[in-house]
């Protein structure tokens, strides 16, 4: 199925390398769930549904991985949405704020507690020098956020940085804020609150007690 994602255009007629019987499982899969279109013999792709199918596929792939390299940068910042939509999680994407101006790839929101998301999207896995950069800088942007409008508007009580990254690194926290493989968002998201005390907080005036 991972190979129905790859681009946006697909043939009916079964690529080479794979069973026919195969692909038009594969196809007939994803129309029974309302995706795609067929148009002169091509079966037409949103970018929700490349996400949509890459949902469906995670279940069946042990490693997110496979999942996520089948997406550029932009469907890998709204599959990690889509999970987090799935744990409950109210979730806006790039989030600009003006003064000073920052950009916040996502925040998931749930409760008192937002979660704001850098995806990285990158072939390779960064050092830590790279790492503690980004995760400071995230701090700096969820801090930002916070003593915002839009922040008050949120109504939450504390902001975690987070980093999601498409391969593993060494590092799972750097500077407090959590490194996330997407191979790991799943356990990330659904054990969140059992490990908030390992992570950087950034919570309003007062700090709960």
């Amino acid at each position: 199925m991972l190979d129905l994602i790859e681009n946006d255009l697909l043939d009916v007629s079964a690529p080479e390398g794979i069973a026919r019987n195969v692909w038009k499982s594969s196809l007939a899969f994803v129309k029974s769930h309302g995706m795609g279109q067929t148009y002169d013999g091509k079966l037409q792709l949103k970018s929700s549904d490349r996400v949509r199918i890459a949902m469906l596929a995670a279940p069946m792939v042990q490693d997110l991985r496979k999942v996520s390299q089948k997406l550029d940068w932009r469907d890998f910042e709204l599959f990690v949405s889509e999970v987090a939509e799935h744990y409950g999680y109210h979730v806006k994407s790039n989030l600009i704020i003006a003064k000073p101006r920052v950009q916040i790839d996502l925040i998931a929101v749930k409760g008192t507690m937002c979660i704001a998301i850098d995806c990285k999207h990158w072939g390779k896995s960064a050092g830590v020098s790279s790492l503690s950069v980004i995760a400071k800088r995230q701090i700096r942007r969820a801090r930002i956020l916070l003593r915002s409008e839009k922040g008050k508007f949120l109504n939450v009580k504390m902001i975690l940085p987070a980093i999601v990254t498409l391969l593993p690194h060494l590092s799972r926290t750097v500077a407090g804020v959590p490194i996330v493989p997407v191979s790991e968002i799943n356990s990330f998201l659904a054990n969140i609150d059992g490990h908030l005390n390992e992570y950087k907080l950034i919570f309003g005036k007062k700090k709960p007690a």
